[in-house]
């Protein structure tokens, strides 16, 4: 028994200084200590394994601005959007569908973001700026097993500022079912004073049955249910009437994916109360120092 304690300590050394090669299972997370560093010539799962366990400074958030258009001075909230900043890194659409797939690896990134996510808040409002809430993407995965709740509730139990402005938008990847345990998380999220979202609506599973789900504040509805509205009147009027629906149930609206001026100027016709906007035409996702730049109280928008 003491060899074998002699053995581990030095693993447990060795993976501290050292890449490591990740070996997955349904229950069990294996690593090893590995000569070679993190290169990009090795395959994207071993680049993010080391990312993850021994470099996880390589992973940044970048804030997209959210505006409220009876108030287009400056933002009034942000999407925290998840950046892998490396020679070794790849873009969102890469890497996130690989986390889904390992629930290890999902639950050590969703740690890394929440710890970015509340330092950068703080920061946020220590600059001045205005901010409503912070939004960051999840899956019903997460808030369907106990351990993504608990890790989010241990780290912001110190932060009551974060846990008011934190809403987690709930991505349409995954069919949302209402079981106990699903059910339970989300009454420990609204006791806690975090709020959900639905993301995307009008894509995958984010369907109208979905709106109907408790505990929403926002629906975030999906760039496809603006891309005609400007050459076609019936896509207009079809935004107008989600738009209501979703205010039936009393929820705020974000329409993603604003890109043109003329988009602007026909929501802002429609003269709804609590629709905002968010989108290219505003701002792209940006880095914490340029967002502190461009939008504290001392510069213009």
């Amino acid at each position: 028994m003491e060899e074998l304690n002699k053995h581990t300590e030095f693993l447990t050394v060795k993976v501290k200084t050292m890449s490591v090669t990740a070996h997955i299972n349904q229950n069990a997370l294996l690593i090893s200590p590995s000569a070679w560093p993190a290169s990009p010539s090795e395959p994207l799962s071993q680049r993010l394994a080391h990312a993850l366990f021994c470099a996880p400074e390589q992973f940044s958030v970048h804030y997209q601005p959210i505006w409220d258009l009876t108030e287009n001075t400056r933002p009034i909230a942000y999407e925290a959007l998840a950046r892998w900043s490396s020679p070794c890194g790849a873009g969102p659409n890469e890497f996130i569908p690989l986390l889904a797939l390992r629930p290890i690896w999902r639950r050590r990134f969703n740690a890394i973001l929440i710890e970015r996510l509340i330092m950068d808040v703080q920061r946020m409002l220590h600059q001045g700026l205005t901010v409503s809430h912070v939004s960051m993407n999840i899956t019903y995965s997460d808030l369907a097993e106990p351990h993504f709740v608990q890790c989010l509730l241990t780290q912001t139990e110190r932060c009551p500022d974060i846990r008011s402005r934190l809403i987690l938008e709930i991505t349409e990847t995954e069919l949302i079912t209402h079981t106990p345990k699903f059910m339970a998380n989300v009454l420990r999220l609204k006791n806690a004073g975090i709020a959900l979202a639905l993301d995307d609506f009008g894509q995958g599973y984010a369907n109208i049955q979905s709106l109907a789900m408790p505990m929403l504040s926002i629906i975030k509805l999906d760039k496809c249910l603006i891309d005609n509205i400007e050459h076609c009147h019936t896509a207009y009027l079809a935004l107008q009437k989600v738009i209501e629906l979703c205010q039936t149930f009393h929820h705020k609206v974000v329409i993603e994916g604003v890109e043109t001026v003329r988009q602007t100027q026909l929501i802002s016709a429609m003269n709804m109360p609590n629709v905002w906007v968010q989108g290219y035409y505003y701002a792209k996702p940006l880095p914490l120092q340029e967002i502190n730049t461009r939008y504290t109280s001392d510069n213009p928008a």
